[in-house]
């Protein structure tokens, strides 16, 4: 691993961690890990984080996921906003 590998993945973990509320700020990090394949994990000499934590970021990633998809459907909104209905 680079030292500019390392500055790399270290700043987005902070900007990860800068995103996220309260007390989950530092958990970020390991969550940001978790979105990595083993290629680039390995690349930037990042550990695999712990199964818990592979297991939490992948539901709250579906759950964004599918929180999206029925708030599109309340709306109506599946068009990009400012387009209209020809007619």
């Amino acid at each position: 691993m680079t030292p500019e590998a390392d500055a790399l993945w270290a700043a987005s973990r902070d900007l990860r961690a800068g995103r996220v509320p309260g007390v989950l700020g530092p958990l970020a990090g390991s969550a940001a890990d978790s979105l990595l394949d083993e290629e680039p994990r390995r690349a930037l000499g990042v550990g695999r984080p712990a199964m818990p934590v592979r297991a939490a970021a992948h539901t709250v990633l579906r759950l964004r996921a599918a929180t999206g998809r029925v708030r599109r459907r309340i709306r109506g909104t599946h068009r990009p906003a400012g387009m209209s209905m020809v007619q």
